[in-house]
């Protein structure tokens, strides 16, 4: 499904998490006023540049 907000076009995916790391995900998430998407997200594009560094 794509979804486009404030003109970025966005894709909609589901993924499955073991219970204690997206518990884990969720508090650092709180702890830093943020989504857990956005984290997820934030935490997803830095894992990209890194691997992509060459």
């Amino acid at each position: 499904m794509l979804i486009e907000v404030k003109g970025i076009e966005r894709e909609q995916i589901t993924i499955r998490l073991p219970a204690e790391l997206k518990e884990k995900l969720q508090q650092e998430a709180d702890r830093r006023g943020d989504s857990l998407n956005g984290l997820i997200v934030m935490m997803l594009d830095k894992a990209c540049k890194v691997i992509h560094q060459d």
